[in-house]
């Protein structure tokens, strides 16, 4: 008796690895079609709270400029106639800066 050849069926067979699922990137046409979400604000209170903070920060620089200068010109020592001085040009700068931007504020408004 001849025995007969069984076929064998093979099942395919998921190959493991280990590397990471690659994610498919949209297209650049594909993001350009998104809506851009913009946010909404009132810029009526938020031009006021700023010039509100420009004009603190302005004072409280006024004053450390004007502390300094007095202390600068009331120093003898030369250590402290340097600390002094350098305070005074720093303050006076950022001052300047806040003045300018509370400037930019009041005509923007």
């Amino acid at each position: 008796m001849a025995q007969k050849k069984r076929k064998v069926v093979k099942k395919p067979v998921k190959k493991v690895s280990s590397k990471k699922p690659v994610r498919k990137v949209k297209s650049r046409t594909a993001l350009a079609k998104k809506p851009v979400e913009k946010k909404v604000t009132r810029s009526g209170l938020d031009i006021q709270r700023r010039i509100n903070i420009a004009w603190k920060n302005l004072v409280l620089f006024l004053i450390l400029f004007i502390i300094s200068l007095v202390l600068y010109k009331a120093s003898a020592a030369v250590f402290f106639l340097n600390f002094f001085g350098l305070f005074t040009v720093i303050f006076g700068f950022v001052s300047l800066a806040f003045l300018i931007a509370l400037l930019i504020y009041l005509f923007y408004r």
